[in-house]
């Protein structure tokens, strides 16, 4: 879950920062170690630019960068989880 705030430029370019909530699932498993399955959540937040390519066309790209807590139950086992994603996408409005 997420929202973004941003403003028009020149009529056709639409720039955005994105905050917001994520959860995923993340599972270890290491010989000797153990094993854990663990919800993590985390707060993503980034930006990205749109523009319209024409009246039903228009092309964006987005980065987000996203922290989650740290939730592994494995003695002598360390990590730190984050992640970068980079979206690029295409719509088409009817």
């Amino acid at each position: 879950m997420s929202g973004r705030v941003g403003g028009v430029i020149a009529d056709k370019y639409l720039i955005y920062g994105r905050v917001g909530w994520v959860q995923t699932n993340f599972e270890l498993s290491a010989s000797g170690i153990g094993s854990d399955n663990e919800y993590f959540n985390g707060i993503r937040f980034g930006g990205g630019v749109e523009a319209m390519l024409s009246n039903n066309l228009s092309a964006r790209a987005e980065y987000t960068y996203t922290i989650y807590e740290d939730a592994l139950d494995i003695p002598g086992v360390d990590l730190d989880v984050d992640q970068h994603l980079v979206r690029i996408g295409v719509a088409y409005y009817f």
